[in-house]
């Protein structure tokens, strides 16, 4: 069938819809759709042909814990294994 025969018989339909419940339903599955098509759209971006974990951090402003941050859990926690010793069991 043609996509613009179809578009009209849709069309159609609609107009002749008299519930305003009906069309504010409607109209909110019509918008699903087109926010399901952004995030579709949004999550199909092409990737960058290299990865930088610096330019990374920046786009996505992360602000994860620094060493200072570490050692001193590692203090409260009391590890007595260093950070080397501890990567080596994993």
């Amino acid at each position: 069938m043609d996509i613009t025969l179809k578009k009209n018989q849709i069309i159609t339909v609609i107009q002749r819809i008299k519930s305003e419940t009906l069309l504010m339903k409607l109209e909110a599955f019509v918008n699903s759709l087109s926010q399901q098509k952004d995030v579709f759209h949004t999550l199909t971006q092409p990737m960058k042909e290299t990865l930088d974990l610096d330019t990374m951090i920046v786009e996505q402003a992360y602000n994860g814990p620094d060493k200072k941050r570490i050692d001193q859990i590692t203090r409260e926690i009391n590890i007595e294994q260093s950070t080397d010793e501890l990567l080596a069991m994993i």
